[in-house]
């Protein structure tokens, strides 16, 4: 009977081959000017009292304090990025989200979904987004001068005639 050979190697041991360990300061690897400063900068004046009254005095603390789970939302959603799973993703992997969490541990995507649907609802994100139009008018950046409706028509599948 012949042994079979373990080709096979265990990374979770400790070897000092495998692992690097590096002080970093992610300051260095975003721009002054980056956008994800810039945000992080205007969503810093907001009144958060609203979303903060949704959260209970009772229980355990969240892992990710909601004023940097709302910037990682606004972010995510300036890049395109609206699914649960993909924001968690971004948030273990992309620089500018990691800088965003400010040292707090990535959050899962049930974190995110359930800071969507408990705390984001009742008005909390209109109130906020109100707040940070009401802050880039006062910067002069919004003029409120032009007015665009999307007038977009889909086809349905329900009749080849029919539009949305």
């Amino acid at each position: 009977m012949l042994k079979k050979e373990n080709i096979h190697q265990d990374y979770t041991t400790y070897s000092a081959g495998y692992q690097l360990s590096l002080t970093m300061d992610i300051q260095v690897y975003i721009a002054p000017h980056d956008p994800v400063r810039l945000l992080n900068q205007l969503l810093e004046g907001l009144d958060y009292k609203k979303l903060l009254s949704t959260y209970s005095d009772q229980g355990r603390n969240s892992v990710v304090p909601p004023v940097i789970m709302f910037k990682i939302l606004v972010y995510a959603y300036m890049n395109r990025a609206f699914s649960s799973r993909e924001i968690q993703r971004l948030c273990q992997r992309d620089i500018h989200f990691i800088w965003l969490l400010n040292g707090y541990p990535a959050p899962s995507h049930h974190t995110i979904n359930r800071f969507r649907k408990h705390h984001l609802s009742d008005g909390v994100m209109e109130d906020l987004f109100d707040q940070w139009i009401e802050r880039l008018h006062a910067l002069d950046e919004i003029h409120f001068k032009n007015l665009f409706i999307d007038g977009t028509k889909i086809e349905t599948n329900a009749n080849r005639y029919s539009f949305v």
